[in-house]
């Protein structure tokens, strides 16, 4: 064969060969959209607008049994630990305010009104924070103003525990301290929320 005829199908052979193949150009994608974030990753950016983002992360990693694929499962592990706060601190005053009907002591009037407006909060807001995790397990879009809501006014009514507990001494300090620590959680969870919210 003609050197020259061979060189023509040698070149025509390797044209129709390449044009099978896919341009990598053309066919890549994105790193970012060929795999899910990763766990740490997610866990960053649920808790990126957290307060307190030690505690945010701390209590998201601590729920072990808990689904953590995407962001509404960090928020509703962050919903779900101020509902249990919630329902620790009311249960806690509660008990507060039977020892002080049942104690022989004579009653100290500050304290006891302490008790009662905190005890008057909580028994509002527990139900709102409940329906804030109910609300979050089957999310719609146009729940997310309830839902906001619902976190705010609980915010709202632990800070008025807050103030009717603050400066009245002993008695009142381990109350303080659990309000505190609600609070922490229901300003992360409001976070992660909105986080939630942008995505």
């Amino acid at each position: 064969m003609n050197p020259s005829m061979s060189s023509f199908f040698f070149f025509l052979s390797l044209i129709c060969f390449l044009t099978l193949l896919p341009c990598p150009i053309i066919s890549a994608r994105p790193a970012s959209t060929l795999a899910a974030a990763s766990p740490v990753d997610l866990l960053t950016k649920a808790c990126s607008l957290a307060p307190n983002k030690d505690l945010c992360q701390q209590t998201i990693n601590s729920a072990k049994d808990k689904p953590k694929k995407d962001l509404n499962d960090l928020a509703f592990i962050a919903f779900e630990a101020a509902s249990i706060a919630s329902t620790s601190n009311a249960e806690f005053v509660s008990q507060k305010l039977e020892d002080i009907e049942e104690s022989e002591e004579p009653d100290d009037v500050v304290v006891t009104q302490s008790f009662q407006d905190c005890q008057e909060q909580y028994q509002g807001m527990n139900d709102e924070v409940d329906d804030a995790v109910s609300a979050l397990a089957t999310r719609r879009r146009d729940d997310d103003g309830k839902i906001e809501t619902w976190l705010k006014d609980s915010i709202v009514a632990v800070e008025t525990c807050q103030k009717s507990a603050t400066g009245k001494g002993q008695k009142t300090d381990e109350l303080t301290g659990m309000n505190q620590k609600l609070l922490e959680l229901l300003n992360n969870a409001m976070a992660v929320f909105q986080v939630l919210k942008q995505n």
